[in-house]
């Protein structure tokens, strides 16, 4: 598993993404910048549940470029 020392620019993003989600988890649209980086990136984690709302064309527009996107809910018992 990779450090945030290794990482710290992704962890950094992770985190402030993660706190922006927690704070307003069922409006929370994704800014163009934020959009930009995730169809740059070397992968993209999603639920893969369908929850993934205002991030959704995201996700659809990072595979569209060939960025692998790892889908974590076929690997998991959702309650």
């Amino acid at each position: 598993m990779p450090s945030s020392a290794a990482f710290p620019e992704l962890f950094a993003h992770a985190l402030r993404l993660r706190r922006d989600l927690a704070a307003r988890s069922h409006s929370f649209e994704i800014s163009a910048r934020d959009a930009a980086r995730v169809e740059r990136a070397q992968l993209v984690i999603a639920n893969g549940l369908g929850l993934e709302g205002g991030i959704a064309n995201t996700v659809a527009g990072a595979r569209g470029a060939a960025v692998p996107v790892l889908e974590i809910a076929p690997a998991v018992r959702p309650l």
